[in-house]
């Protein structure tokens, strides 16, 4: 196939990039290589490299949920309590929480009054981070169980900066030409910078440019 013809595909098909079930059946049904894949691969190294995942999902541990239950997901809804009254959730934004359970109690919102989160948690949706004053029962281990929705959906302008450096990572995979002229183009939040000799391990063969704009969503890893 022509590459003008599978860029147009790609650029075409940009709207669907994060509809990770489509992208799978493909995957899953030994598909010919199309745009389908070359999103799946960008999805998954974005997401490695930003230590989260980036697309809005619902995170849960019940089983019966069969629609959202995802057993390489527990580690996103069980967790160790943490030793403070704050709790951070793995990714971020934090649109819904369903449910939040620690150590078998099932623990509420706190009232519009509760101003120091004694009767229930506060969340703070855009660091995705939950205040309990009584605590998490530290220093129990899967204690706290939540059912959560969270990531960047349509109407965060975050997911137009990253479908923009998708689309980026994919004309650098197909060996796209670059256009050097888009040194000083904008889409959104979205410029070409210099990058940093510290991430140059991290870029693996990608433009500096897209992993320098794809820093700011990088969570910090702990240990």
């Amino acid at each position: 196939m022509p590459l003008e013809k599978r860029n147009c595909i790609i650029i075409n098909e940009l709207n669907i990039f994060f509809l990770h079930k489509l992208i799978l059946y493909h995957l899953n049904h030994d598909a010919a290589p199309t745009s389908y894949m070359l999103r799946y691969k960008q999805t998954r190294q974005f997401e490695k490299f930003c230590n989260r995942i980036l697309v809005e999902r619902t995170f849960t541990h019940d089983v019966s949920d069969v629609d959202n239950y995802d057993a390489n997901l527990l580690h996103y809804c069980i967790f160790d309590a943490p030793k403070l009254a704050s709790f951070y959730f793995p990714t971020y934004p934090v649109s819904e929480i369903t449910e939040v359970e620690i150590s078998g109690t099932t623990i509420s919102a706190a009232a519009s009054n509760d101003y120091d989160a004694s009767e229930g948690y506060i969340l703070y949706n855009s660091p995705g981070r939950i205040i309990y004053s009584p605590g998490f029962d530290f220093p129990y281990l899967k204690n706290l169980k939540v059912i959560w929705r969270g990531g960047y959906n349509d109407t965060h302008p975050e997911l137009a900066d990253l479908k923009y450096l998708c689309f980026m990572a994919i004309k650098n995979y197909v060996n796209a030409p670059e256009n050097t002229a888009l040194e000083s183009e904008r889409m959104g939040n979205y410029a070409y910078k210099t990058i940093s000799p510290v991430f140059q391990k991290e870029l693996r063969g990608y433009s500096p440019q897209i992993f320098e704009n794809l820093n700011k969503y990088r969570k910090a890893a702990f240990a």
